[in-house]
């Protein structure tokens, strides 16, 4: 085999079944390295018997952490990082084999994650309100199954559930996920990867079903933890820094302080605001033959916009506790 698989796991042993289960249908040989993050009792009985999978379990420590152990492991070329709440696509290996042959001078690649089978109208709302530019600009293409190939991708085209990459730039170049960071890992370590002219791609067609959150709280603190690594992260890396980011910070005080406008013109921003959402989800709902969502669709791309910009200006989060 030409891979590897590493997945981070702890306490969702359901979603790993399925996830170890479709990998293992497509892909049987694969040789899957899993870290057990935490104590699961559970988790390790069920991976004790499954064939090609090797475990290890760590204390509680960030995920990153975790894979850059298991990659000082791996014995191939090439390592696919999912997570452990995703199952790959139909025929998304033969995509991984068609890849390799195809672009020798690779470094990293990836593609986005979709909607997970079964999911209820909550979870359908979010992964609609994922794909609107409203509430993931440019990262959009994370979750956008599309025909669209890019070459010479950013971090911000690429997301750590469906992450390739050569085993050497761990083991030989001595890159890896910074340890300082709960979420956003992957953003910090391809940011230095693409500085170092590292080659990366962008497969709108290799994509995985991602289970997303089933209530807009958990959701809510997600997008709030996912801001506030993302500033942690420009605070150590100023040279990563992009303005776009601070947009939702921006919108976020803006709306506290409508009350205290005397100016009835001061609205106006906020008026533009609601017509281009109501246009995107209108546009997203449409795509996907999913107006009876529209409103919830709306509500979450309003709910990421003020958490992201809650949680990009709150004090840098911990690593320690979480």
């Amino acid at each position: 085999m030409n891979y590897s698989i590493i997945i981070v796991t702890y306490n969702r042993l359901d979603l790993l079944q399925k996830c170890i289960a479709e990998i293992t249908s497509q892909s049987p040989k694969a040789k899957v390295l899993v870290g057990i993050n935490g104590h699961d009792d559970a988790s390790q009985a069920y991976l004790q018997n499954c064939p090609n999978v090797t475990f290890k379990s760590f204390k509680k420590v960030t995920p990153g952490e975790v894979r850059n152990d298991l990659a000082k492991m791996v014995e191939t070329p090439w390592i696919c990082f999912l997570d452990d709440d995703v199952i790959v696509s139909d025929g998304y290996f033969k995509k991984v084999e068609n890849i390799l042959s195809t672009y020798s001078n690779l470094d990293i690649f990836g593609g986005p994650d979709a909607s997970y089978p079964g999911e209820d109208s909550t979870e359908t709302a979010i992964s609609l309100a994922l794909t609107s530019p409203i509430a993931t600009a440019h990262s959009r293409k994370r979750h956008t199954v599309s025909k669209t190939d890019t070459q010479d991708a950013t971090e911000q085209d690429l997301i750590l559930c469906n992450l390739w990459m050569r085993t050497s730039l761990f083991q030989k170049e001595n890159f890896s996920f910074d340890k300082r960071f709960f979420r956003n890992e992957e953003n910090v370590l391809l940011h230095l990867l693409l500085k170092a002219n590292k080659k990366a791609m962008y497969f709108g067609e290799l994509f995985v079903h991602h289970k997303r959150k089933n209530n807009l709280f958990q959701m809510i603190i997600t997008v709030m933890k996912s801001a506030n690594f993302r500033a942690k992260s420009f605070m150590l890396f100023p040279d990563s820094f992009n303005f776009l980011y601070t947009v939702p910070s921006l919108f976020f005080l803006y709306i506290v302080t409508i009350p205290f406008y005397e100016c009835f013109l001061k609205l106006i921003p906020l008026f533009i605001y609601f017509l281009v959402l109501i246009y995107f989800t209108w546009k997203v709902c449409s795509s996907a033959n999913k107006m009876n969502l529209f409103f919830q669709v709306m509500l979450v791309q309003i709910l990421i916009n003020l958490s992201y910009g809650v949680g990009f200006i709150s004090p840098p989060r911990s690593t320690k506790t979480y």
